[in-house]
Formats: structure tokens, C-alpha cells, sequence
């Protein structure tokens, strides 16, 4: 099979609650896939499906994979009474013909002065660690991350998706999903936006923006601005401005006049993907948009 994953026309109801509706997608072997939605918005079901873990109402799911060849880190993290942390991870080793070494699997969860501490007594970013490196105990191909950095410091998260990087370069897979958009900003090499139902957009972050081109200027400036408000919209917080524009280039120019009145600190930046996503959960009712 080419694709690592294919959904056909994929719908699935509980009763008379739509959950999800005509999902089509395939996934590339070596993408890392970010799976965004708010609450309800069907992230989950999806996920189980592919894993099997719940049945279609209607259309096909195939994935190539054997079950074996797949790693979950859940939302919730997995700790046993009376383990240790070299005791869970080789158990987990253990249900492996083909299982990741033990050295590795520990330089995975950054544990190795905790190696003999009981599970339950990790702390809440070390818990997610060691999650992560269980779920990769039998070396997966296809690794679905579920709020993956919840609980670590900055420096830990900035470590934990510099490996998700360097797993990615040797040919993983990964669906992520997580409430830290900025974050998948640099990681995700594929934006999967649910909504409706349906898949709302599907491509790179590139091509969101270009079809989202609003620009943020942000400033300090003690006086009117509302000379301005044809070309952005205007929000003053103290004598903080924010204002958000399509057309940057003309706005920038109306304000160079202002920087001999007082106009101070300003920064110019791009639509987060945060509020990209915002802009499309608030603009429901445009037709879906899926970039090939």
C-alpha cells in the first residue's frame, strides 16, 4: 500500500449524535500530522478508529500497519503501584518480539537518575516522559501523541519535539494532538483542522496563512488612531494597540507619521496558529477547504 493510512468516506454516529461525517484522508509514511479541533470536535473518535479501538458507521479505514507496529501516548499517564521506572520500561519491552533497547528506551523518557524511583512517585512532567517512552517500547512506525508535553518545563518540551524531529527524520510517523498550537507551529509538517464534523482544512501551515494573510502590529502610543480603522481593526488596551490588517504594507506606511508623536515598541507578526485556528472554528460556515 502507498499511503500508510487511508479513510474513505469515513462517518461515524453513536445513535443520533454525529460525531464525525465523509472523512476522507491519506497519510504519508514520515509526516508529522497535527490533529486540531475543540472540544468534541471528533479528534478522539478519529484516533480510535484508526486504531480499531471503534468501528466505523460507515466508509473504510485500512491501515497498513500490524497493531504491534503502532505506539499510543495517551492523555493520562500510565503508572503502576510498587514499579519502578527500570522495571516498567523493560515490561513493556517485554510484550515485544522486536522491542527498542533499554538504554534507549530510557534516554527516550530523560530518566536515567530516576531509573530506580517507584512510578508513582515521578513528577508530572517525568510521568509524561515515561509514557512517551513506553508507548515507543516496541519501536513503532505509526506514534499517535495525545497532549504529549503536558506537565514538562519549556527546556523538556523543546527537548521532547527536537526528538520527535529526529524520529520523524528516520522515517516515523506522527498524529499529535495538543491544546499548545504554538508549539506545532514548528513541529507539525501537516495541519488537520475538525470542524463540523468534517475536516475543515488539511495542509501546511503556509497555506493556511495564505488564505488567512491578517497581520498583527502591535505598539505603544498615547493619542487617536481612529484615522486607521479602514485599514485594520483597532483594539487599545492602556496605550497598548493592537491592530490586525490584510494589507500590512499600506499600515506601516500610515503609521511612520506617528513615530515623531510618540509610537513606541512596535512588532509586526504573523497570524499564529492559534488564531488562525480561532478565524476558522469562528467562520464555520465557509465551505471546508482541503489543500492536495
Amino acid at each position: 500500500m502507498k499511503n500508510l493510512i487511508e479513510i474513505e468516506n469515513v462517518s461515524k454516529h453513536y445513535g443520533t449524535k454525529k460525531v464525525l461525517e465523509g472523512i476522507d484522508l491519506v497519510v504519508p509514511r514520515g509526516q508529522i500530522v497535527a490533529l486540531l479541533g475543540e472540544n468534541g470536535a471528533g479528534k478522539t473518535t478519529l484516533i480510535n478508529l484508526i486504531n480499531h479501538l471503534a468501528q466505523p458507521s460507515a466508509g473504510k479505514i485500512t491501515v497498513e500497519l500490524a497493531q504491534a507496529r503502532i505506539g499510543v501516548m495517551l492523555q493520562s499517564n500510565i503508572t503502576l503501584d510498587r514499579v519502578t521506572v527500570r522495571e516498567a520500561l523493560n515490561l513493556a519491552r517485554s510484550y515485544y518480539q522486536k522491542s527498542l533497547p533499554y538504554v534507549e528506551l530510557l534516554r527516550l523518557a530523560d530518566l536515567a537518575a530516576q531509573e530506580a524511583v517507584l512510578t508513582q512517585k515521578l513528577s508530572g512532567g517525568q510521568k509524561r516522559r515515561l509514557t512517551f517512552a513506553l508507548a515507543m517500547a516496541g519501536d513503532p512506525e505509526l506514534i499517535f501523541l495525545d497532549e504529549p508535553t503536558t506537565g514538562m518545563d519549556a527546556e523538556r518540551r523543546e527537548a521532547f519535539w527536537q526528538e520527535i524531529t529526529r524520529l520523524q527524520a528516520r522515517g516515523k510517523t506522527f498524529f499529535i494532538t495538543s491544546h499548545y498550537l504554538e508549539e506545532l507551529e514548528n513541529i507539525a509538517t501537516r495541519l488537520i483542522l475538525l470542524t463540523q464534523h468534517q475536516i475543515g482544512f488539511d495542509g501546511t501551515l503556509s497555506e493556511l496563512r495564505a488564505q488567512n494573510v491578517a497581520t498583527e502590529i502591535h505598539f505603544n502610543f498615547d493619542g487617536d488612531l481612529s484615522a486607521l480603522t479602514e485599514l485594520a481593526s483597532v483594539k487599545k488596551t492602556g496605550n497598548f494597540y493592537t491592530l490586525t490588517t490584510n494589507d500590512t504594507n499600506a499600515l506601516v506606511t500610515q503609521l511612520v507619521p506617528y513615530f515623531a508623536h510618540g509610537l513606541t515598541n512596535l512588532t509586526i507578526q504573523q497570524n499564529s496558529l492559534d488564531n488562525l485556528f480561532k478565524n476558522l472554528v469562528e467562520n464555520q460556515d465557509v465551505k471546508p477547504t482541503v489543500l492536495k
